[in-house]
């Protein structure tokens, strides 16, 4: 069985997990009363791979919690409840979060959510189209709380480019709106970079981290600018959102033993990256393909139809090689961060012969 919907463990399955346990039980670490001494040493752990203004850390149990605690960390320093998305990006399925991941969805929380449609839903566009008359479309009433964006735009795969995150940035420098990035999906190595803003050249924010930071245990981290708030208001707003298990030892105990593993093989995962795409370029020979993309480990087939991709879907989880299939005409690959060149090869071996038979 080959997972390619991994976008949570990214070690061997051998490394991880017991490593992190047994470490834990020789220290006497697998649950503490008081778990301060180990949120204090994974913060400064962590603190050596991201930006020096991101210093205040709000512990989650899952991406959502991630987006939900930004929206209210946002909501509290500037005083709004208002926030702009973006269309077809996926931010979670809490109740809150439903009118951001889908569109059609009612309005069930209390905050407000104006959608932004960039023209990317399209076929064959080659590649992220020019955003200037974008943003000067774009809301000029300073009444927004945030921006919020998953920086591969969600299910359908898109590399936007510098151009385009300067000028979001700089949107929201001068509208004075928090710019908030959801790297539940596109951090921790998948980009080829820790995280994806360091492409760009820019700093969120508010950062949103889970999934593969701890390799399957149930952790996420929403990081902020703590300076902008009181220490007792800090320390009140996170008592009160906080859930019960967020940010327990053992699950920061293996994201730290995660992350320095990621770290030390960034090279190598970026030219991985490179050599799937590749591979995956030979597949546009078939009349069922009409683009492949990529956002570092994540990957976007672009199908003719619905039909073909439905068919492709189904006939590749026969070979026993799950992919995930979101929308339409779009099949997402994320395969493992630790996936070996043998075993690419013999998935797109095997995408060859479905692709030829639709």
């Amino acid at each position: 069985m080959f997972d390619l919907t991994s976008w949570v463990h990214v070690l061997k399955n051998d490394e991880g997990y017991c490593n992190v346990i047994n470490d834990c039980i020789k220290n006497n670490q697998i649950l503490t009363i008081d778990n301060k001494v180990v949120r204090r040493e994974f913060e400064e752990f962590f603190s050596k791979f991201t930006p020096q203004q991101l210093n205040a850390y709000c512990y989650g149990v899952s991406g959502s919690e991630a987006i939900e605690h930004a929206l209210i960390i946002a909501e509290h320093i500037t005083k709004k409840s208002k926030f702009l998305h973006f269309g077809g990006c996926y931010h979670g399925s809490s109740i809150c979060l439903l009118n951001i991941t889908y569109s059609e969805t009612k309005r069930v929380s209390d905050y407000v959510f104006d959608i932004l449609h960039p023209p990317y839903e399209t076929k064959d566009i080659g590649e992220f189209p020019d955003m200037d008359d974008f943003f000067e479309k774009l809301p000029v009433e300073n009444e927004y709380a945030g921006v919020i964006i998953d920086p591969s735009f969600g299910n359908m795969v898109f590399n936007a480019g510098i151009h385009f995150f300067l000028k979001l940035r700089k949107y929201c420098y001068e509208k004075k709106v928090m710019l908030i990035f959801d790297e539940v999906r596109t951090g921790i190595g998948r980009t080829g970079k820790m995280f994806a803003f360091e492409q760009y050249d820019i700093v969120p924010d508010i950062l949103c981290i889970s999934k593969a930071l701890s390799n399957g245990f149930p952790l996420s981290v929403t990081i902020y600018d703590g300076n902008s708030l009181y220490e007792t208001e800090k320390r009140n707003l996170h008592n009160r959102i906080e859930t019960t298990f967020a940010g327990q030892d053992l699950a920061l105990k293996s994201a730290m033993y995660t992350v320095e593993k990621i770290s030390e093989d960034m090279t190598q995962i970026a030219k991985k990256a490179i050599y799937i795409i590749k591979r995956l370029e030979e597949l546009k020979k078939y009349k069922c393909i009409c683009e492949v993309r990529n956002f570092g480990m994540i990957f976007g087939m672009e199908f003719s139809d619905n039909w073909s991709a439905i068919k492709f879907f189904t006939l590749v989880n026969k070979k026993n090689i799950r992919v995930n299939y979101p929308n339409k005409t779009v099949v997402v690959l994320s395969p493992s961060l630790c996936i070996e060149v043998q075993e690419i090869d013999e998935i797109m071996d095997s995408f060859h012969d479905v692709c030829s038979f639709i």
